[in-house]
């Protein structure tokens, strides 16, 4: 997978545009962090989308809810992205995939 997220670096490595444009700028400029906050709320929106769909299709549990798994994914995904670009390792965004895709999307439900 070379991109998990709009803006992110092929080489996992360097950052992505908008995060770091917002950890750069945004308490220094509120228009600029109105923006920002309309790009990462439609990141959010999209995510939450497509794991609507995957529970449709069956290919996500049906016990997680997608709005605070676009959450969780769009924060843990920005979060291990930094990690990668301070320590200039892919190995935060292997951690963060193997998280979430081993552990989070394709878990046992707690009542499983």
């Amino acid at each position: 997978m070379k991109s998990c997220s709009p803006g992110s670096s092929a080489a996992g490595v360097g950052g992505g545009l908008i995060g770091n444009l917002s950890q750069e700028l945004a308490d220094q400029h509120p228009r600029l962090r109105a923006q920002l906050d309309v790009v990462l709320t439609s990141w959010r929106a999209r995510y939450a989308q497509l794991f609507r769909e995957a529970q449709a299709v069956g290919e996500l549990r049906a016990d997680l809810d997608p709005e605070a798994l676009a959450d969780f994914y769009l924060d843990s995904f920005e979060g291990a992205l930094l990690r990668a670009k301070v320590s200039k390792s892919p190995a935060p965004l292997r951690v963060f995939l193997t998280c979430m895709f081993d552990g989070v999307l394709h878990g046992r439900s707690a009542g499983a």
